[in-house]
């Protein structure tokens, strides 16, 4: 991505947390119906590492503010996220989280 982007082009990642309360909800759904998935969990550190070693800068992770269970019904699930923005205080509730960073040529 380094070598297809311009000097201070900003790179943004979107990922699942496997360890959040959907992430386990899929897992154990997954678990339950005998699926075997190839995910790997990886911490936020790992990611910032990740991108660290590929050369970006300025590296920060964003939550998505979503972290109730896909089985509460969506309008509820939004309700809920918008009204009481744990993912703010508790970045790993957060289902989706964006790895956010600078390519510094």
């Amino acid at each position: 991505m380094i070598r297809l982007s311009k000097h201070n082009a900003i790179i943004i990642c979107t990922v699942p947390n496997l360890r959040s309360p959907e992430g386990l909800y899929r897992r154990f759904k997954n678990l339950i119906r005998g699926e075997k998935r190839s995910e790997r969990i990886i911490n936020f550190d790992k990611w910032k590492f990740l991108f660290q070693q590929a050369g970006l800068k300025r590296i920060k992770i964003l939550p998505v503010n979503y972290y109730i269970p896909s089985f509460v019904p969506g309008k509820i699930a939004y309700f809920i996220s918008r009204n009481f923005p744990l993912t703010q205080k508790f970045k790993r509730l957060a289902w989706l989280f964006s790895i956010i960073g600078v390519a510094e040529k």
